[in-house]
């Protein structure tokens, strides 16, 4: 397993460095060199580190927490464009923030309970992150995108591979039940 941004997954399975990606079909891949299979729409959600002071509270509303410090991907990477439509969306500009273009240093500084992001909700799924991390009450329509398996056209995957592949179909319809 290896865990990169899209672009650098895209290019990692043209030079078959890898098998097969999962990523947000943010910007989708040539159609004419890769396969993708989308297993559910997957919208970002707001989070913030388990000792927040911000998780303790019943109602809350993305103006609310306009004040609040907020570690956010650069407004020109994929994800980045991402969260700044959903505050487009409330009708308001994109706070200052820390920027942390990678996920792993977005959550360790949210693990601080010092600040605020906006994550794919599939990052808060798994162990072990859904018990640092909790997800606040505020509706992010905008953000959903497609999150899709992606391979090669025309190569035969290994069967490990093939026995992954469907694992991910399963949990993804799993997923997309709850």
């Amino acid at each position: 397993m290896h865990a990169t941004d899209t672009a650098t997954a895209y290019q990692d399975l043209l030079t078959r460095k890898i098998d097969l990606a999962i990523v947000h079909l943010i910007h989708p891949p040539s159609e004419e060199l890769m396969n993708a299979e989308v297993l559910l729409q997957d919208p970002h959600v707001v989070v913030a580190g388990a000792h927040n002071p911000v998780t303790r509270r019943r109602r809350i509303s993305l103006p609310q927490l306009m004040e609040e410090p907020w570690v956010l991907p650069l407004s020109d990477q994929p994800y980045g464009s991402v969260v700044h439509e959903a505050f487009r969306a409330h009708g308001l500009k994109a706070p200052p923030a820390v920027v942390g273009s990678t996920l792993p240093l977005r959550t360790a500084l949210l693990m601080t309970g010092q600040f605020l992001s906006m994550v794919p909700r599939i990052v808060v799924e798994f162990p072990p992150k859904n018990r640092l991390l909790k997800v606040l009450p505020i509706d992010l329509p905008v953000t959903a995108r497609p999150l899709a398996l992606v391979t090669l056209k025309n190569r035969t995957l290994n069967p490990f591979a093939q026995l992954f592949i469907d694992h991910v179909r399963a949990e993804a319809k799993l997923l997309r039940k709850r």
